[in-house]
Order: C-alpha cells, then structure tokens, then sequence
C-alpha cells in the first residue's frame, strides 16, 4: 500500500513551523488525520478532522496546525489520555455528519487555577471569598435601601467580570464605610478573572507602602522597583484599602507613580492591558457637620473626615476618573454584627 507519509527523509512531521512545501501528495488518496495531529501537533479549535480525505486537504491541515502549536500547547497536561499533551480533543461533531472535532481541552484547568490563585497572593483568610457567598438581603440592622445598594453593586461588579475584557477598559472604584464587602466583592472579581486565565495580583496598600519604606534600609535585600514590579505588569490588580495611610508626599508620589505607571503601559499597548480594581473607605463627599466627641482622655475634640482627595491629592483622584467606575456601597459595618450571622460572609 502506498505510504502517507512527507517526502522528506525524516518520517516524522517537523515540530517547528512548517509551510506547506515539502509534503507531497500520496497515491492513496486518504490519511489518518485525526492520529497524525494528536502524535504532533495541536490545532485550532475550528478544524475538523475528516475521517477520510484527499492529500492535499491533510497537507494543509496539518501545516495550518504546525502554525498554531506553540500558541495551544503550553498549558494541557502532558499525561492527559484525551489530548495527550497537545491542548486538543476529538470529540463526535454535533451538525449530524460524520468525523470529528477539534476542541480545547480542559485538562490542567484546576491546577493551572490553583499555580495562578497562588501567584496573585490573596490572603489566605479571604480564600472562600465569592459572588455567591455575598449575601446582600441581611434583615436586622440591614434596610432594604442597604439590600437594595449591596445587590445593585453586586450585580455592576458581576456584570463587570462577566464582559471583561471590554471596550470600556476602565476598572473598579469600590467605595463604602468598613465592613460593607468591598475587599470581598473585589477579591470575587479578581478569582474569577484568573480562572478564566487573566493573572492578577493582591495588594494591601499601606502593606505594599511599609514593604517600600522597608527596602528603603541598608541591610534590606529587597529593592522598591522588586516590590512594585508584580504590582506593576500584572494584568488584574486589586488595590485594596487605598488611603489607609496619613498622608504625605511620599505616599501621595507612591501611589501616582503605581496608577499612572499602569495607566500608560496598558495605553501604549491595547494587548497589554492593566486593569485597576481598588477599594476604599474614603468617599469623595463628606459630611461638614463637625460635632465634637470625647477622646480617650474625655475631652471633647473635633474630627473632620478626610475625603479621597484628602488623603491621596487631587492630581490621583482625577486620574482615577478616567481609569475606574466609582461605585459606592451605602450599609453598616458588617463586622459590627457578624456574630448574629452565622454562615454569611464579608470582607
């Protein structure tokens, strides 16, 4: 019987790219395409592997496939039984007629999810942090305008994920009182995005700000440009509790360097896109009302409320405008009452 095999001496396809000179028609007038792709290659998802065809549909097939190796393999299992390494399965079509698929293979999905979720450090204690465990409709001290501001933000947030990467690149300004979820609905986003293979990254400012100041000393090993660079090119961030810090110089030139860093790398380059997501209890609108309260002394003091513009500088504020969606959470402190509701998550 005729061989299928190339002209070239080698009888094994070539694992780099490939044109399609160099392979010959055979007599036979068919090949086992499905078995010469899962030995060799991985193919696009919308090839169809015949079960019977001419030379030439193979030759091009397959040469189609060399082409798109390197972008489909570096993430499937090299024992999976299915794809065998190459990031695609054969699975019966579904319009009624004969052959088979080409479709991703989702072998190695948990524990590629796992390396990442490990690599954007988010703290253990948030780990079981989702859309489904935050409860909006809490009762008690919790009206329906705080149900119904908690569920609105909530469905943005969802909405928000479910359409990224969109045309309005825009990120996330999570505003509230402490304890009203924000870190939990910013860390729900972030694992999703990273199961569906974004990288993301965790960042407690004033940690990230004590980290930067510490690499500051002559026996540290770390160097501020080490610390920022993740916080920096990761594609998600999630920035959380922004304005912790009593305000200066440094901190406000920390902060702008990071948001306008990322605001102009993922500008230059609309494949490189960053992602801001960044809670904070500071509001841009405060109450005036200045009543006085006594301190631990007992003496009665007056404490303004500093605003966002406050406690990051007008120029930071403005920039992040133009780079985030601010939406506001309007409920009480969670934490006050988290005794009383047992099985309920907030973070």
């Amino acid at each position: 019987m005729p061989s299928c095999a190339p002209t070239r001496e080698s009888s094994e396809f070539p694992q780099e790219k490939a044109s399609s000179e160099g392979f010959s028609s055979c007599k036979c007038g068919a090949v086992n395409l499905s078995a010469i792709l899962l030995r060799t290659i991985a193919v696009s998802p919308s090839t169809v592997f015949p079960t019977s065809a001419a030379c030439r549909q193979a030759r091009s097939l397959v040469c189609f496939a060399l082409d798109s190796r390197t972008q489909h393999t570096h993430m499937a299992l090299e024992n999976c039984s299915l794809c065998r390494g190459t990031g695609w399965k054969l699975v019966p079509r579904t319009d009624g007629t004969r052959g088979n698929v080409a479709v991703a293979c989702d072998c190695g999905m948990e524990e590629r999810a796992t390396r990442a979720m490990e690599r954007a450090c988010i703290p253990r204690k948030y780990k079981e942090c989702d859309f489904e465990s935050f409860a909006t409709d809490l009762g008690g001290e919790w009206t329906s305008e705080h149900a119904r501001s908690l569920g609105q933000v909530k469905l943005l947030v969802q909405g928000f994920v479910r359409d990224y990467p969109a045309l309005d690149d825009r990120g996330l300004l999570l505003m509230g009182g402490p304890g009203v979820g924000k870190t939990h609905l910013a860390i729900a986003a972030l694992r999703d995005l990273i199961k569906r293979g974004h990288n993301g990254y965790f960042c407690e400012y004033g940690s990230l700000l004590r980290q930067v100041q510490a690499s500051y000393r002559p026996d540290s090993d770390a160097t501020e440009m080490s610390i920022l660079d993740p916080i920096l090119k990761t594609e998600v961030l999630v920035l959380d509790d922004l304005g912790v810090i009593k305000p200066s110089d440094w901190v406000r030139d920390i902060v702008g360097y990071i948001l306008n860093k990322r605001y102009v790398d993922g500008s230059l380059n609309l494949d490189n896109r960053r992602c801001t997501i960044i809670t904070t209890n500071y509001l841009d609108r405060v109450d005036d009302k200045k009543e006085p309260v006594r301190d631990s002394a007992g003496r009665l003091v007056v404490v303004h409320k500093d605003s966002l513009t406050d406690r990051i500088g007008e120029r930071t504020r403005s920039r992040l405008f133009e780079i985030c969606k601010t939406m506001q959470i309007d409920a009480p402190d969670f934490r006050r009452f988290s005794k009383h509701q047992a099985g309920r998550a907030r973070a």
